[in-house]
């Protein structure tokens, strides 16, 4: 008995060429079938890796992030414990806090809200002038 087998290679590069056999046995046709399971099960396995290192560099992100806001607060703080006066008023009001939503500092004064078409970062202006004034 022979069969005639049409199937699909997906290449490395991302294309996929159709290829047909004639006169296969039984048995040809199991290994081709094996090779395209083998072949679906690496592309699956890639895809798994693909998103789990996605998933790490994100994670690793968040985390730097939050230590870049943690940096950020701690030379704040310590601004805020040398201040007197009107700089340590202005630093206060104008201190970093965290937007709902997003990554960075905002300025807890200059950002209003989410509908703000440009955020203020943190640091302001209004922080930097007050931080370096007279020094």
């Amino acid at each position: 008995m022979s069969v005639t087998l049409r199937y699909s290679v997906h290449l490395p590069d991302g294309s996929s060429m159709t290829m047909g056999l004639t006169d296969l046995t039984p048995e040809q046709v199991a290994v081709v079938h094996w090779l395209q399971a083998e072949q679906a099960w690496t592309r699956t396995l890639a895809e798994v890796e693909r998103k789990r290192l996605a998933r790490q560099r994100k994670d690793a992100e968040r985390l730097r992030a939050a230590e870049e806001r943690r940096l950020v607060r701690i030379e704040h703080d310590r601004r805020i414990d040398e201040a007197t006066g009107f700089r340590l008023a202005a630093l206060t009001r104008h201190g970093p806090t965290k937007r709902i939503g997003a990554e960075g500092l905002v300025c807890a004064v200059c950002f209003v809200g989410n509908y703000e078409p440009d955020p203020v970062e943190f640091p302001c202006s209004e922080y930097l002038f007050a931080r370096d004034w007279g020094i």
